[in-house]
């Protein structure tokens, strides 16, 4: 059986296991053994290697290490469970940088309190932030702020700028921008909740070395924000295997549709931005690689995790039900 979560601005579906990192099923490494084995159990010096291995891995309680698929994970469920109408008032994105690097990530845990704190003083509703890393190894910060009347883009600016005034942030070099409506929430989750842990900004390879194995919280939020718990689904093998094919089909239209927009414009301006031509792309090809993987047998239960509208997202587990064979059990 898979589970299937509908958000109300994303899903994900998945098989027991495939997002466990560190907690270790018995019962189901043994069946996987067998199956992979010819019948062959596994003996119990391999599960006590195992369960050794599975603890040695895991961090210990407390302990932050950067950016890795559970954190990743938490964050993306958090953004797509947030209701659409319960983000009142005015809102703005914004990405602050400092040009010399915190010698530790004690100083920019700092930092961040202390930014939280001005803004809850300038009457801040909401809030979300999350750290990650240029290229040249030093931490900069993304997120979105709620607040219940207007305010200049420069005045929140002007407050990072104080805060981290001791680590030389330049006022030109912050950016930030209005979120008027729902268009530009999906803007801001479709950047932050799409991102993985290989994504060179939340690669452990560009953290400054006094940060590694004890980076802080990498993201956080605060405020009134109105979350809702998911719809959850039980499918069968067959459904699941349905409902990943057309998240599949509905990935590459996207990207192809995305990708003809872009050559349109080339063809009549004769201009357009080399990098949006070049990724658009390269989404098609992730697109219609959503589902590959070298090994086979994690290619059959590989889990979709998809920025996709609630409405949307239950009419697909509607159209999965309406099989004669299909098992679909609303939790």
């Amino acid at each position: 059986m898979a589970t299937l979560q509908l958000y109300n601005n994303g899903m994900t579906a998945g098989k027991r296991g495939d997002n466990h990192l560190y907690a270790f099923d018995e019962d189901y490494f043994v069946e996987c053994c067998k199956e992979i084995n010819g019948g062959k159990a596994p003996t119990d010096l391999q599960l006590e290697q195992i369960k050794r291995a599975k603890r040695e891995k895991a961090p210990k309680r407390g302990e932050t290490q950067g950016w890795n698929p559970a954190v990743s994970r938490r964050m993306t469920q958090w953004l797509y469970s947030v209701g659409i109408p319960q983000l009142t008032g005015s809102g703005y994105s914004f990405t602050f940088t400092v040009k010399d690097c915190p010698s530790t990530a004690k100083e920019w845990s700092r930092l961040v309190k202390n930014l939280s704190d001005r803004l809850k003083r300038r009457g801040v509703v909401r809030y979300h932030w999350l750290t990650e890393w240029q290229s040249r190894g030093v931490p900069h910060l993304h997120g979105c702020v709620y607040f219940d009347s207007m305010i200049t883009n420069d005045d929140i600016i002007d407050l990072w700028v104080d805060v981290a005034r001791r680590y030389s942030p330049l006022h030109k070099s912050q950016n930030v921008k209005p979120i008027y409506d729902d268009v530009g929430w999906f803007k801001y989750l479709s950047k932050h909740a799409v991102r993985g842990v290989q994504h060179y900004q939340r690669n452990s390879d560009n953290m400054p070395k006094e940060w590694k194995g004890h980076t802080g919280r990498m993201w956080g939020k605060g405020g009134d924000w109105g979350v809702q718990k998911p719809m959850r689904f039980d499918l069968d093998d067959k459904s699941y295997c349905r409902f990943r094919r057309i998240v599949r089909a509905w990935r590459k239209s996207k990207a192809r549709c995305e990708h003809q927009a872009i050559m349109s414009e080339l063809l009549r301006t004769y201009q357009v931005d080399a990098y949006r031509l070049q990724q658009s792309k390269r989404n098609i090809i992730r697109a219609r690689s959503l589902l590959k993987s070298h090994d086979r047998k994690v290619a059959n239960v590989r889990g979709v995790n998809e920025f996709f509208g609630l409405d949307e997202s239950i009419r697909i587990a509607v159209h999965l039900a309406s099989y004669d064979d299909a098992i679909v059990e609303q939790l």
